[in-house]
């Protein structure tokens, strides 16, 4: 028994001596992939597919109430997103609409507010560029809104005057007026809040940020994995035999492999769980949420990666190519299982596939460990995975140690 606790104390100091070099590859790793994704996002900001038109708006310089209200509308979020406003005067307007500088100009005439506020239907002419754009759809489209919510607002008044002649009103009939344009502004430029959100996701219960976390752990734990094939180079099979002459089989060298690197991924996974939730928490001002019950259960999908990293290196460890294949076989079960994209963004036939690979089942566990609840098939499946994946090495590695 001493000595197979020396053999294990021997292989976990192997594990250990791995986070360090492991460390400085995540650090390289981290700070490509953080340049990488700072250059595609800032090509994406300056490619935009919407470009936003510049519309000019004509207001004679006596109408200051036109002017504010004008400055109002344009800044609010859905207009603002589709057009960039400037206030030339029509001489202006009409050449820089010739020379394509502006997309539109809105001519708006003296006394326009007063009209509008008397329910004088008063004209507004709109000038378009003679090229005409994809965009300048969406403009139309957005004029078009503005109207039909006029037109609402004025029905509404029209009704309540209508009503008002078989009905005594409690106030004025100009104070009515006035009450419900002011009702429906105040409805109006609250719209975003009109309807409820719900936010329908094909992630089962989680959002993005969730699934792209669990996305990223694996990601760590395939990373990580390359460090233990020195645990099963060739030079190790002399080391082995003179294992099996104490009493330390196949099986027990497998079991202790496993637990070795099932140890050393679950302390790398406790140190990253303690750290982003201390970022979290500092984030929002918050107290950090450590919960031991998810330290614990962390364990179970350090062992599942484990098992199967036993389970290649046990095939391949050994070969000069034995890293370049592990290497192929992780990507490879990462963008067909759902490891980058939802697997619900698949085809069906690839839905289907994906079941058999064990990412599912560690992203599934660890989605129900964090944030969605474990359920009891959840924690038999990642067992039977571990069985499977550790058996299949166990057996790999007797028949190797058989020739």
């Amino acid at each position: 028994m001493k000595r197979i606790f020396a053999y294990l104390r021997i292989e976990l100091k192997k594990g250990i001596k791995i986070i360090p070099f492991f460390i400085q590859s995540f650090l390289v790793t981290t700070v490509a992939l953080i340049l990488a994704i700072a250059l595609i996002c800032q090509f994406m900001l300056k490619s935009q597919t919407f470009d936003k038109m510049n519309i000019g708006i004509v207001i004679p310089k006596q109408e200051t109430s036109t002017q504010m209200v004008m400055k109002l509308i344009s800044g609010m979020e859905s207009v603002d997103s589709v057009c960039n406003f400037s206030y030339p005067d029509e001489e202006t307007a009409r050449a820089e609409l010739a020379e394509g500088k502006l997309e539109a100009a809105i001519l708006l005439t003296e006394n326009f507010y007063d009209d509008v506020n008397n329910g004088i239907n008063t004209p507004v002419d709109i000038l378009l560029a003679p090229d005409s754009k994809v965009n300048e759809v969406v403009f139309r489209e957005l004029v078009s809104s503005g109207v039909s919510m006029l037109q609402t607002a004025q029905a509404a008044v029209y009704a309540v005057d209508d009503a008002s002649k078989d009905y005594k009103l409690s106030m004025s009939k100009n104070d009515m007026e006035y009450e419900m344009s002011y009702l429906y502004l105040e409805y109006a430029f609250g719209r975003v809040n009109t309807f409820a959100e719900l936010e329908e996701t094909p992630l089962e219960g989680i959002g993005l940020l969730e699934f792209y976390l669990a996305c990223a752990v694996t990601v760590l734990c395939g990373i990580f994995g390359f460090g233990f094939l020195s645990l099963y180079k060739t030079e190790n099979r002399d080391f082995s035999r003179c294992l099996r002459r104490i009493g330390v089989d196949i099986p027990l060298q497998s079991v202790t492999r496993i637990l070795v690197m099932a140890s050393t991924l679950w302390l790398v996974l406790v140190a990253c769980y303690i750290f982003g939730n201390l970022l979290y928490a500092h984030a929002i001002e918050s107290v950090a949420m450590i919960f031991p019950g998810q330290i614990a259960g962390l364990f179970l999908y350090a062992l599942a990666q484990a098992s199967f990293m036993h389970m290649l290196f046990s095939l391949c460890g050994n070969s000069e190519n034995g890293g370049l294949l592990y290497l192929l076989i992780t990507i490879f079960m990462i963008v067909c299982a759902g490891g980058l994209f939802p697997i619900s963004a698949f085809p069906v036939w690839m839905q289907k596939i994906s079941g058999c690979f064990p990412l599912t089942y560690w992203q599934n566990y660890l989605v129900e460990l964090l944030w969605t609840g474990l359920e009891a098939k959840t924690i038999v499946s990642l067992f039977a995975v571990i069985l499977l994946f550790g058996g299949v090495g166990t057996f790999i590695s007797y028949e190797k140690a058989k020739k």
